[in-house]
């Protein structure tokens, strides 16, 4: 059973960012800038590898919005067993964000999770997510990879034109 509390149907952006949250195991650096990293984390107590979750956050590819707001969901996941990989990424406001650079940091973050090899994740049970623009990236990526993946989109911003028409 989760230790998560039920949430409203319609959660506000603002309430997001008040659910409890943990803390990742580990952070990993996969480029210079500030925004290229991925949290590792990891359920606990940890018997077996764990089925992993590829994160990608939303937020309209732009840098007002962070990782900050999916460690509620990571949190949520690792209490259910899964090992999280919750990317940050370079996105519009930030040098290199946005075409094709939003889409080059998750696949290096992604090949990162592959070279650290890390015992406690099972890589035969891999799924990638994102959720508005995160499950935009989590499609394209899941597209490319070379790995046997899952593709979850959350409510993916998929027609880039008429989402920019309004």
């Amino acid at each position: 059973t989760s230790h998560y509390p039920q949430v409203e149907p319609l959660v506000s952006f603002d309430a997001v960012l008040e659910l409890p949250r943990g803390e990742p195991s580990s952070v990993h650096s996969y480029g210079k800038a500030a925004s290229q990293f991925a949290e590792l984390w990891l359920p606990q107590p940890t018997t077996a590898p764990a089925p992993l979750v590829i994160f990608i956050h939303g937020g309209c590819w732009l840098s007002a919005y962070s990782i900050e707001h999916s460690h509620a969901l990571a949190t949520a996941l690792t209490q259910s067993g899964y090992a999280v990989w919750n990317i940050e990424y370079r996105r519009v406001g930030e040098t290199g964000g946005g075409w094709p650079g939003s889409l080059e940091d998750i696949q290096a973050a992604i090949d990162l999770l592959y070279q650290l090899q890390a015992p406690e994740v099972d890589l035969q049970r891999v799924a990638i997510a994102g959720h508005s623009a995160g499950g935009h990236l989590a499609l394209l990526a899941a597209d490319s990879s070379q790995q046997k993946v899952a593709a979850i989109g959350l409510a993916p911003i998929i027609d880039i034109a008429e989402y920019a028409s309004g």
